[in-house]
């Protein structure tokens, strides 16, 4: 039996002849269009859904110097709020054609070096981080390479990096201000591990900063650090009341813990709050929506995120001097978790 003939393939070439315009012009509109004209762009764009023709990137590279791709360094999938930030820095970059690669560090500074240098080795022409905890050799080499990168979710960076975000240890105090409004005297924290994460170590350190400012103590026994697994958190929870069964209200360093926290009360027929307040943070869509829904700090990661690949675009596309930083807003969002501390001892099964 005869083999079917493959279909010859569209060339930039099959573009050009289509829109009547030169080789270099195609190539213009796809990696500089805001070198070519409305009219023009207007006529290659047609050609290009008219053929289907789908850009080399190894070619783009070599006639441009340019990959069209970014780098985004995230700690991990299992957080949905990482997955509603990419969803905002991808929609964005999208605009300007250009792609996304993201790696995932699992909160390990060596590994999240390793995974930069790779970046760097495939070409990226920028890259978005995640906090400010890496390694300083690898910014310092992000630096001597001149390859534009921005730090997100915070508001310092080492070395004069440029950071886009908001103050974690601040944020957190807007949830123990909430708290004593209550009535709280016996406040725990559940949080990340903060080894190599400065999210969460800042977090823990507004929580126990606001707490001792109220003349009150965060005790050793009354703070758990956990991996980001349900399982690890529901064992955290069930530590804190065992260690501390006076606490009457345990701060939670992101939604996915506070969720965790949920399940485990529930699970030791703890009733939310009257028995026990819990609180969030980031504001998944899940936490507004959980029995009880989550008490906890909007961060709005998705235009965080999208903001920073702005910055990161404009920083390929311009010579204009930009910010350092730029500030985002955090709001505390107050739901049915939290409410005034119980009276008597909790009973635990």
């Amino acid at each position: 039996m005869a083999s079917e003939k493959l279909a010859p393939a569209i060339t930039i070439d099959d573009v050009a002849r289509l829109a009547k315009v030169s080789i270099a012009t195609v190539s213009r509109t796809i990696n500089r269009p805001e070198a070519v004209s409305a009219v023009l762009k207007s006529r290659v764009l047609d050609a290009i859904r008219k053929t289907g023709f789908i850009p080399n990137a190894g070619a783009r590279l070599l006639m441009t110097s340019r990959s069209g791709t970014i780098g985004v360094v995230m700690p991990t999938p299992r957080n949905t709020i990482f997955a509603q930030s990419l969803s905002g820095f991808q929609q964005r970059a999208a605009i300007e054609s250009f792609q996304v690669i993201v790696t995932f560090t699992e909160f390990d500074a060596a590994r999240e070096s390793a995974q930069i240098l790779n970046l760097i080795k495939s070409g990226v022409e920028a890259m978005a981080l995640t906090g400010a905890g890496q390694e300083l050799w690898i910014l310092r080499l992000l630096q001597q390479r001149k390859l534009p990168y921005i730090h997100v979710v915070c508001c310092a960076a080492p070395l004069g990096g440029q950071t886009i975000g908001f103050d974690n240890a601040k944020a957190m105090k807007l949830v123990v201000s909430h708290l004593l409004r209550q009535g709280h005297k016996h406040m725990a924290v559940l949080i990340s591990n903060t080894e190599g994460n400065d999210r969460a170590s800042a977090r823990l350190r507004g929580a126990r900063e606001a707490i001792q400012q109220a003349g009150l103590q965060l005790p050793l026994n009354r703070i758990a650090e956990t991996r980001s697994h349900i399982s690890a958190i529901r064992a955290g929870l069930r530590t804190l009341l065992i260690s501390a069964p006076e606490i009457t209200a345990v701060i939670c360093g992101n939604d996915l813990l506070a969720q965790g926290a949920l399940i485990e009360a529930q699970h030791m027929n703890i009733r939310i709050p009257t028995d026990l307040s819990i609180t969030g943070f980031d504001d998944f869509e899940m936490s507004a929506h959980t029995a009880p829904p989550i008490t906890t700090v909007r961060t709005g990661a998705h235009n965080m995120w999208a903001m920073a690949a702005d910055h990161l675009l404009a920083q390929l596309n311009s010579n204009k001097q930009l910010p350092g930083h730029i500030r985002t807003d955090v709001e505390l969002i107050i739901r049915d978790s939290t409410a005034a501390p119980r009276i008597s001892k909790i009973k635990l099964t």
